[in-house]
């Protein structure tokens, strides 16, 4: 639950553009449902990543799960993101 209300702060506190984009949350939810759909997302950067924005899963992307995924994408174009991460560990 915790989670959610950090999803919800973080995207009262999101300047709504998705990260490489000039698109906003509310440009997107088109017919101001609160979700945007795969269908309104056609034709913009989110399309490609629609699935991996989708984080509940529901075929809807929330204004939360827009922010959380605009965040984590600009982490990883800044250089926070790590791929193919491995431990270590073993001696």
């Amino acid at each position: 639950m915790k989670r959610l209300g950090i999803l919800a702060m973080s995207a009262l506190f999101s300047t709504g553009v998705l990260a490489g984009s000039d698109v906003s949350f509310s440009e997107l939810d088109r017919d101001d449902d609160g979700v945007v759909t795969q269908d309104e997302a056609k034709g913009s950067q989110l399309e490609q990543s629609f699935q991996q924005a989708d984080q509940d899963k529901d075929q809807n992307i929330s204004e939360a799960e827009f922010a959380l995924f605009k965040e984590q994408k600009e982490i990883k174009e800044e250089g926070g993101g790590q791929s193919g991460g491995g431990g270590g560990g073993s001696q």
